[in-house]
């Protein structure tokens, strides 16, 4: 259960982000292969944050290992749906993506804290 947890906050996460740049750069026509290439994108991210949770690993290890693993992913995808692409281009664009990405993750940890923390307050009101 735990995994279908991780994808679909990776769905989540992936294509508020997705519409959130289609938004930005006004596009209006969007593909079947876009459309699977970001869903088979965000699944894996959110899959691939398991290793957040590995002890041994300092957070900023984590970030780095899995920005790496990503990068390495959006290079796999782009040759299996055979897209061409400039390298320096795709790893600016995917830097980008993934700090609004982590921008999105810890707005809304915030306010999932903030939820928490109020209805911890009401409970403790009861007693």
């Amino acid at each position: 259960m735990e995994w279908f947890k991780r994808i679909f906050n990776g769905l989540g996460i992936g294509s508020f982000v997705y519409m959130s740049l289609l938004l930005l750069h006004r596009i209006n026509t969007v593909t079947a292969n876009d459309v699977v290439f970001v869903f088979v994108l965000s699944c894996f991210v959110g899959v691939t944050t398991v290793i957040f949770e590995i002890e041994s690993l300092s957070f900023l290890s984590s970030l780095i290992i899995h920005y790496l693993g990503v990068l390495i992913f959006i290079v796999i995808l782009n040759l299996i749906f055979g897209s061409y692409f400039n390298y320096l281009h795709m790893v600016a664009n995917t830097t980008f993506i993934y700090i609004f990405s982590y921008i999105v993750v810890t707005i809304k940890f915030f306010f999932t804290t903030r939820q928490i923390n109020i209805s911890l307050k009401q409970v403790r009101k009861k007693e």
